[in-house]
């Protein structure tokens, strides 16, 4: 048996050395946590971002139907479209295009903004205007949200995807000839699916056709309807280090210069189709057809930040619009202009991973009236914003030009003097180190 002075000692010694083995690790504190956010793992090899292309075609029911019945084979039906088209029988109304990388959400909106009002109050003398109030907006034009899982074993992705087309089909009168009340009429057009797609094939996606006209007793039959097939094409692009076993620099800090391209639609869908699905290859069509005027440079944006740090630069005009118009009034903001937000993370060996939303917007003035009364013009405070935004991530080279998507105006979507103009707009980030 141990001796009593050993027993005693014996604890005591053994919690004076916990005590001390606490006192030599620090505690986190709670605004510095004890361990601190990491992004996920890259796996090895080349970065990898995907870039997905929907055409949409606009042609007649019958013509459409033949052709899908003709072959299952998407490519043919694409090819049969395209001579279709060459022939003035299918037009070839939308072209959007995204980059981002494997397992992100990505989301490209080229809307108008309907504002409306949801209350009304009849004004006391008649020769005055209405009162409106609680107003809404509804965005019409095209939407693209799409997220790729890609699988090198099988070489195949599986994408969650939300292709969207919505048009402003008038207003209407609702209450007395005294007192209307304007609501608006939508067509959605709406395609929500898991597509499993093959890299460099072309896939037929579904129909984005408009409301079918039923036959009714006593009208006159309806003629052949249009119908809207979407095809879509997704290309990889590897991002292979330039530098490899480069470090990177903890401290770098990094140049972004954002830069918009427009030219025709027709031009833009051969060099997605043409061009090397390596970084700068579709930039670098676009550059050869600006040099030669076939396409403009329509805006650019530059800002400077520290490697992992948000930054935003904003070019806007702050436009103040009534939300209740009575005597008194209420007002609301809207900023309209360009802005860029970017948040980067510069890797070894000159890799840079880029979080972004660059977003257009521009106030078209007052909205028409779009119905056979100009219902809208009868309330005034009813402004027309257009919006062009990408919200996605991407890997680019440092000092090589990436392709971020498109940001197409919305086209002739059912607004009073909107035409399509047959043009697309191209966005691409440059990325470089400023040097100390």
């Amino acid at each position: 048996m141990k001796p009593l002075r050993m027993r005693i000692l014996l604890p005591v010694a053994l919690a004076m050395a916990v005590v001390a083995l606490h006192a030599q690790s620090p505690k986190p504190t709670p605004t510095q946590p004890a361990v601190p956010p990491t992004r996920p793992l890259k796996a090895q090899g080349p970065a990898l971002n995907l870039r997905f292309t929907v055409e949409v075609y606009t042609l007649g029911q019958s013509d459409a139907n033949r052709l899908l019945e003709a072959s299952t084979d998407d490519a043919s039906r694409h090819s049969r479209v395209l001579e279709l088209a060459a022939k003035g029988k299918a037009h070839f109304e939308t072209l959007i295009t995204d980059v981002t990388r494997n397992g992100q959400r990505s989301v490209v909106e080229q809307v108008h903004e309907v504002r409306y009002p949801t209350g009304f109050k009849q004004a006391a003398d008649k020769g005055t205007p209405n009162i409106t109030f609680g107003y809404e907006t509804r965005n019409i034009g095209g939407t693209l949200e799409w997220e790729p899982i890609f699988s090198a074993s099988s070489k195949s992705c599986e994408m969650n995807m939300v292709l969207q087309l919505i048009q402003l089909a008038g207003f209407r009168d609702e209450g007395t000839q005294d007192f209307p009340k304007g609501q608006p009429t939508f067509a959605t057009q709406k395609l929500t699916a898991t597509q499993a797609l093959s890299p460099g094939r072309m896939a037929f996606l579904g129909t984005l056709s408009k409301a079918p006209q039923i036959e009714e007793p006593g009208l006159k039959p309806p003629q052949d309807q249009e119908v809207r097939l979407a095809f879509g094409h997704l290309d990889l692009m590897e991002v292979a280090s330039a530098n490899p076993g480069g470090q990177a620099v903890p401290a770098a800090f990094l140049e972004h210069r954002l830069s918009l391209y427009s030219l025709n639609r027709e031009v833009a869908r051969e060099i997605l189709a043409a061009a090397e699905t390596k970084p700068g290859g579709c930039y670098a069509a676009v550059r050869t057809l600006a040099d030669h005027g076939q396409a403009r440079l329509e805006r650019f944006a530059s800002l400077r930040t520290k490697s992992g740090q948000r930054a935003v630069v904003e070019e806007i005009k702050e436009i103040r619009s009534q939300t209740y118009n009575s005597k008194a009034g209420m007002f609301e903001t809207r900023n309209s202009g360009l802005t860029l937000e970017i948040e980067p993370l510069l890797e070894p060996g000159n890799i840079v991973d880029i979080n972004l939303v660059p977003q257009l917007v521009l106030f078209l003035g007052d909205m028409q009236g779009t119905g056979p009364s100009g219902v809208i013009a009868k309330y005034p405070g009813t402004p027309l914003y257009e919006t062009r935004k990408v919200t996605t991530s991407l890997t680019a080279n440092v000092g090589e030009q990436a392709l971020i998507g498109t940001f197409n105006p919305p086209g002739d979507d059912g607004l009073s003097g909107q035409k399509d103009a047959g043009r697309v707009w191209l966005g691409f980030i440059l990325t470089t180190v400023v040097k100390p």
